[in-house]
């Protein structure tokens, strides 16, 4: 994920796009070489005395057809001294990718922890709170975890010109965008460990539909095992990349879509206590004839309520 992102979601080789499921880790000294020639051309070429084939500078991102045309061919000094001088060059923004999805991770171990504590009876809710409520200071933007925007596309056209539209989904195009998107956010929702919410609407220009999720804490191997097909991953970059402005507002929707999905999944546990004592019910606004859901605690008197 750092050497795409610090790449511009480029192949190394053929520096068209790449999307994150066609995308490969090529070795450009192949890691087939013989120890005794990769010692030579480390001299040869001037690299590092501590370089290996699997040290950072050797890793390119790439299509998985291009990584299997190159295979395990030994480029010729030229294309080896361009291609290792810019790999320099971009190490820093691949060391600055890396610490960014690792702080990610971090996190979200730590709040798996939290989570699984609350769950176990080891951590009360209210204790979280109060510590969290107790802080001295609200974090800073700088000190916060940004998140993670991924944007998501599928190429309607190709679906229907393959006979691949998903069974049971709408045949035409604009029913067919609304079907994936709300199947996409379903998946985001309960496959991905990780507040998520919609950025803004979806983009749809007759051919394609994209939409981009904004993930907190977001562990990105868990984008490899959700199943979000036939969507694919074009692009995974921070928050600030893309918005001015705070991301506030969208945390406490994110945040209040992960409750209700945990509501609706566990709803005889209250989230502020952890009390068994608690009542969801369905209820109807006439006047603007919309359904909500609504959820009380008997034991601490929370209560919320969402569309």
């Amino acid at each position: 994920m750092a050497l795409w992102r610090a790449n511009s979601f480029k192949c190394w080789y053929c520096d068209l796009l790449v999307g994150y499921f066609d995308l490969q880790v090529d070795h450009i000294i192949p890691e087939a070489t013989a120890r005794e020639r990769v010692g030579e051309l480390v001299h040869f070429l001037g690299l590092p005395n501590d370089f290996h084939v699997n040290s950072p500078l050797n890793l390119v991102p790439a299509h998985h057809r291009c990584n299997r045309k190159k295979s395990d061919t030994e480029y010729s000094e030229q294309a080896l001294r361009y291609y290792f001088a810019t790999s320099q060059a971009r190490q820093p923004a691949v060391a600055a990718e890396l610490a960014l999805l690792e702080r990610q991770t971090s996190n979200n171990k730590l709040l798996s922890l939290i989570v699984s504590r609350i769950e176990t009876g080891n951590l009360a809710r209210a204790d979280l709170l109060t510590a969290i409520e107790g802080l001295t200071a609200p974090p800073t933007k700088a000190s916060s975890s940004e998140p993670l925007v991924v944007c998501f596309g599928v190429n309607i056209s190709e679906l229907f010109a393959s006979n691949a539209v998903p069974a049971g989904a709408p045949q035409d195009y604009a029913g067919l965008c609304d079907w994936l998107e709300k199947r996409l956010l379903s998946s985001a929702l309960l496959e991905i460990p990780a507040p998520s919410v919609a950025t803004e609407a979806s983009g749809r220009n007759g051919e394609t539909v994209s939409i981009r999720l904004a993930f907190w804490n977001l562990d990105v191997r868990s984008l490899e095992l959700a199943s979000l097909s036939p969507w694919e991953i074009l692009e995974v970059v921070s928050f600030s990349e893309v918005y001015e402005g705070s991301w506030d507002d969208l945390f406490s929707l994110a945040t209040f879509r992960r409750y209700h999905a945990i509501l609706e999944g566990e709803p005889d546990r209250c989230p502020h206590c952890g009390s068994k004592k608690i009542d969801g019910r369905r209820a109807i606004d006439e006047r603007r004839d919309e359904e909500y859901f609504v959820y009380s605690c008997a034991d601490c008197n929370w209560s919320e309520w969402s569309q």
